[in-house]
């Protein structure tokens, strides 16, 4: 069969199906993908970096790598206490995480008077906060109330519990819609009529969702 070439090179009517190899193609940079331009013409996909994923940029434009959104949940955080934390009758204690067990982005203050993580530059959205304790039995007829509070004042989520001769344990989970420089704390409320301990064991975490 005669082959046609014309100023071009080869016309394609007359190039063989699957005829163009690997070894044939121009050579690339690791780590490319080939794809098109809004034009329709064969374009290449610069490399992105490690964990990225690729994304559709949408019409008119190839795709890319980017950062998956919300992909690993960070900033996160977990602390806890250093030792037992005395409760005052009658007053709304702010309870003292000073041991941190993780914190991803430094967002988690554990020094006195503070005990609060602080949503980061650029990582405003919707968070997910658990607080976990422990306080010494009380008298029957008393309550502990656990408090999750935003900026120092707002409360996010509260539980209240009738409080008994056994030792008593609580529970708070909480989603917060956070801005940047919004801070979350925890805080309990307890009226045994004395003062009560609050246990090594209790904890305080969260995690960004989206």
């Amino acid at each position: 069969m005669a082959i046609t070439i014309s100023g071009n090179g080869i016309v394609e009517a007359n190039l063989a199906d699957n005829a163009v190899t690997l070894a044939k193609m121009a050579s690339g940079t690791d780590g490319e993908i080939l794809t098109y331009d809004a034009s329709g013409n064969p374009v290449a996909v610069s490399v992105g970096t490690d964990g990225q994923v690729l994304t559709s940029t949408g019409v008119g434009s190839p795709p890319a790598f980017e950062t998956a959104a919300g992909g690993d949940n960070t900033p996160s955080f977990k602390a806890k206490l250093s030792g037992t934390q005395v409760l005052a009758h009658g007053t709304i204690e702010l309870v003292a995480f000073a041991t941190e067990v993780f914190d991803t982005d430094t967002a988690f203050t554990n020094t006195a008077s503070n005990y609060k993580f602080t949503v980061p530059s650029g990582e405003a959205g919707k968070y997910c906060f658990f607080f976990m304790n422990r306080i010494q039995h009380m008298t029957d007829g008393s309550k502990a109330d656990f408090m999750i509070r935003i900026n120092g004042s707002t409360d996010v989520e509260k539980a209240s519990h009738a409080a008994h001769t056994q030792h008593l344990s609580g529970t708070v989970v909480c989603i917060a819609d956070l801005n940047v420089g919004d801070y979350v704390q925890c805080y309990i409320y307890q009226n045994s009529g004395s003062d009560k301990n609050l246990y090594a064991t209790t904890n305080f975490g969260g995690w960004k969702l989206i």
